[in-house]
């Protein structure tokens, strides 16, 4: 059941802060009821129950809307797909929220209490410094994969994300992202990815015997290219590939796919 807060857009619950798909909304220009098809699409990508992060708000007519509240992990992941000045500015605002919940440390009243507190300040520190070494390499990875130009084929993106091509192909049916085509054979994007910017189907001539068909390649574009990433993560260490049964319920017979996909 969604919880129902009518405070600021942005909120503190103990020392959790959470920022409201409202002010997300304010600081990109985007309208609150895109922004929460954004939420709603990005945790169900990531498996995550969306009512765990619901809350209700009261608008100018007294009436209860809906709206989430996130942390700021699935803030910056929802943001990923965002341009870069938008990313920015809520960057920005989490590093503000951030440094107004910073506690005010109390002066030591004798040497113990002073050596005790540099003790927790220096563990501290040095836990900090963890984390982002370890959370480094991947953001890094991921602003790499948002800044690429243009749109990559099946085994461009494989080779981007660190997948083998195989494998990241039967990964993308297994998430909808792709299907086989029951006549041609050819895999094909989703409609829905599509439209979503995430993926593009590009016409490509290939010769046949006597003369020059024109297919439809499936492409990942450079925002599709970062989400995926985000879902799959590292390939996994045995090189088992999807079961066979898998990839035959992934195979549509024609023109019983998803309304607009894209044949290739």
């Amino acid at each position: 059941m969604m919880a129902s807060n009518t405070s600021s857009a942005t909120v503190s619950t103990g020392n959790v802060i959470t920022m409201s798909s409202r002010e997300i909304a304010d600081l990109t220009g985007k309208r609150h009821d895109h922004v929460i098809r954004d939420i709603e699409k990005m945790l169900a990508d990531v498996k995550i129950d969306a009512p765990k992060f619901g809350a209700v708000y009261s608008d100018a007519k007294g009436e209860q809307r809906k709206c989430y509240k996130l942390p700021r992990d699935l803030t910056y992941n929802l943001i990923l797909g965002y341009r870069a000045d938008l990313r920015l500015k809520v960057v920005r605002r989490w590093m503000e929220l951030e440094a107004q919940q910073a506690p005010t440390i109390k002066a030591p009243a004798n040497m113990v209490e002073a050596l005790t507190l540099a003790l927790e300040q220096q563990k501290a520190l040095e836990a900090k410094d963890q984390e982002i070494a370890e959370l480094a390499p991947q953001a890094g990875a991921l602003q790499k994969l948002a800044s690429l130009e243009g749109v990559h084929n099946l085994r461009s993106a494989a080779q981007q994300c660190g997948w083998p091509e195989r494998k990241f192909i039967n990964r993308l049916i297994e998430l909808g992202w792709l299907y086989t085509h029951s006549v041609t054979g050819r895999k094909c994007a989703y409609a829905d990815k599509i439209k979503a910017g995430l993926m593009e189907s590009k016409n490509v001539e290939v010769k046949r015997s006597g003369y020059v068909e024109g297919v439809g390649q499936p492409m990942i574009t450079q925002k599709g290219l970062a989400k995926i990433r985000t879902i799959i993560g590292d390939v996994p260490s045995d090189d088992a590939t999807l079961p066979a049964e898998l990839v035959r319920k992934a195979t549509l017979r024609p023109f019983a796919h998803r309304s607009g996909a894209a044949p290739t």
